[in-house]
């Protein structure tokens, strides 16, 4: 009996933390499930267990719900524990974010910003990629993300209004970037 109380125990606890890591979705976004999309989840390799996956590209035009799709996704991925915790960086705030940090009286740099939810089993969410392209260095940041997230196991799901081979001209980068599952969103 002590056992079963234990379970349920568990299991409070890990529906409190999805929630916790749901409440990391822009409030826009995270309403929106995949049946709003008529869109089948089992056509996202992390979804497979058969499959391997590092991530997920969603592309489109503007206006074509990307960033909606990636939350509904993100929310399964987190219910069915696939993934455990959250960190949905959209670009512009995360380049003013590491603009700021910069300085000499900050404490937080570009790696502890990821690291902060670091853990294996943990999702990157990079939306709105190709909007923050002002400079050579904005293109460093982000490129930086990218390899972090690959180098710490982190599932990486971007969404843009450009397809990966058309955002950044470092190969290494590119590479990166065609290994994800790549999904062109319609209006």
């Amino acid at each position: 009996m002590q056992e079963e109380q234990q379970e349920i125990t568990v299991d409070v606890e890990v529906k409190q933390e999805i929630k916790e890591q749901i409440k990391k979705i822009p409030e826009k976004y995270i309403t929106w499930k995949c049946v709003d999309f008529d869109f089948d989840l089992k056509s996202v390799d992390a979804i497979n267990p058969e499959k391997e996956s590092n991530g997920l590209y969603l592309h489109g035009d503007t206006g074509s719900r990307k960033s909606s799709l990636a939350a509904a996704i993100v929310k399964q991925l987190l219910v069915r524990q696939v993934y455990s915790t959250l960190n949905w960086l959209p670009i512009l705030e995360l380049v003013q974010r590491v603009k700021s940090s910069t300085g000499f009286a900050s404490k937080e740099t570009p790696y502890q910003i990821l690291k902060s939810n670091g853990r294996k089993k943990s999702i990157l969410v990079l939306d709105d990629l190709g909007r923050e392209r002002e400079t050579d260095w904005d293109e460093d940041i982000i490129n930086s993300f990218i390899w972090q997230a690959y180098d710490n196991a982190q599932y990486l799901i971007i969404t843009s209004n450009l397809p990966p081979d058309e955002l950044y001209p470092d190969p290494a980068v590119k590479r990166r970037l065609k290994e994800l599952q790549i999904m062109e969103i319609k209006v």
